[in-house]
């Protein structure tokens, strides 16, 4: 009798461990094949970005969601490292690109360049009654090219209902206030010597989707472009090249009270229309 009850707590116990595990979707029988395609793409890196949803709003959910699957990478494969997520936070207090932007994959490969990895992962998050939608998608950062993604569901449990109804926020980007505002305290503006208008991304044009970047950025004292952090982002690619163009522009240096060339701050707008 004293064995069977035995048996019955040790069911119990089991019972209530599957339970508390099965209480988010499993993530480590997906990361297998897709640390598959990234061998096979023969990248040597990846970072996993917050999981966008459900509504385009970032949650807890979608942050531990991704914090599994970057560790479920990490046990898949030796072939890749995959770079820890502890720097997101210092890179969105960087660059000031808000997370909801990650929808747009041309943010999120721009935001992967500044970790040096050589692809990155994406998900998206969508509920449907008691079902959640996961949908994930792996890019290389060069090329933009896909990779690899999947598509799966989950039954809602109490624990995901609570992770949904935390928002996470991150840091507001960090201006260095040593640098001085062009225009302001004896500061002249710079002037664009070379600044080539950018291009659609492909996505967009077949959209029609008009409207204008707003960048802040360091020109120094030599004309470069440097320390950029955006202001207003656009979809559909539109941010990333708008970055892309913005650094690639040479300027003639403001000057300070004194008339030598000195590096200042300066709001930038790049607009994208159709003619």
């Amino acid at each position: 009798m004293k064995f069977s009850r035995l048996v019955g707590v040790a069911f119990l116990i089991l019972t209530a461990s599957s339970r508390a595990r099965a209480q988010l979707p499993p993530l480590d029988p997906l990361a297998a094949p897709m640390a598959e395609a990234i061998v096979k793409a023969k990248r040597k890196s990846v970072i996993v970005l917050d999981f966008l949803g459900p509504d385009e709003k970032l949650t807890g959910l979608g942050q531990t969601l991704a914090e599994k699957f970057s560790t479920a990478l990490s046990k898949s494969s030796d072939q890749f490292s995959v770079a820890s997520r502890g720097q997101i936070p210092n890179s969105f207090a960087k660059t000031g690109v808000p997370p909801s932007a990650f929808n747009d994959i041309g943010i999120a490969l721009w935001v992967a360049e500044e970790f040096k990895v050589e692809s990155v992962v994406v998900g998206k998050l969508t509920v449907d009654g008691d079902r959640l939608g996961i949908a994930v998608e792996c890019y290389r950062v060069d090329s933009g090219k896909w990779i690899n993604g999947f598509k799966t569901t989950s039954t809602i449990s109490a624990e995901m209902r609570d992770l949904i109804s935390k928002a996470v926020e991150y840091p507001t980007p960090t201006i260095d206030p040593t640098i001085p505002v062009s225009g302001k305290s004896g500061y002249t503006y710079p002037s664009c010597v070379e600044c080539p208008a950018a291009h659609y991304d492909g996505h967009a044009a077949p959209s029609r989707y008009q409207g204008t970047v707003t960048l802040s950025a360091v020109i120094d004292a030599d004309g470069r472009t440097e320390d950029i952090v955006v202001l207003k982002a656009l979809p559909y690619g539109l941010t990333a090249r708008a970055i892309e163009a913005v650094k690639s522009w040479k300027f003639k240096p403001a000057l300070d009270p004194r008339g030598n060339p000195a590096a200042v701050r300066q709001v930038i707008s790049v607009t994208f229309h159709l003619d």
